[in-house]
């Protein structure tokens, strides 16, 4: 009996492993032209201090960091597969360099800038959505409701585990469940 709980063990590592290894069709570098100032939702901002990406399609995420700094100051992250924050010292000139994963020859990126204001407050300075079209930036838009547009973008990117991550606890459990089978099955047995 106890060969078979190793045995149901490692075919649940394998199994985990299996899909924890499984990876998208393309792996790309995407280069956003960076927009003209002033910035468009707050004027009065002189530059940027974190800008944070949203990817609208599911199948198109971020990898780790999910933004390839090309200021030196600047350090990026990846909060959810589809959403990366970058941030650092003000900075007046950005150039958006994604690193994304996916199948999808088309897809949309929300940015939102956020920036000191002169009274030292940080505020959302720009916000705009940029077409991707087989892996190369094509134009940018403007959103009618900015803030609107970043509520929502945050709403429907919350931190949720991935895929890989659900399988594993799910694996997990079942696995878990599978023991207890056997073990009450032996101990329940009366002779």
């Amino acid at each position: 009996m106890r060969n078979t709980n190793v045995l149901l063990c490692a075919l649940l590592a394998v199994a985990l492993i299996a899909v924890m290894g499984t990876v998208p069709a393309m792996a790309t570098t995407i280069v956003v032209s960076p927009e003209n100032l002033p910035y468009v939702v707050d004027t009065s901002v002189t530059g940027l201090t974190q800008l944070s990406a949203f990817s609208q399609n599911p199948a198109e995420t971020f990898n780790n960091p999910g933004f390839n700094p090309t200021d030196p100051s600047w350090v990026s992250t990846t909060i959810t597969p589809t959403y990366a924050i970058e941030t650092g010292l003000v900075s007046a000139f950005l150039m958006e360099t994604l690193d994304m994963t996916g199948s999808q020859s088309n897809f949309i990126v929300d940015f939102y800038g956020f920036g000191p204001n002169p009274a030292s407050d940080t505020v959302l300075a720009d916000a705009y959505y940029v077409t991707i079209t087989n892996g190369t930036y094509i134009n940018f838009g403007l959103f009618g409701d900015p803030a609107a547009s970043l509520a929502k973008d945050l709403a429907n990117n919350g931190a949720v585990p991935e895929p890989a991550t659900m399988a594993m606890v799910g694996g997990l459990f079942v696995g878990l469940a599978a023991l207890a089978k056997n073990r009450r099955g032996k101990h329940g047995q009366r002779q």
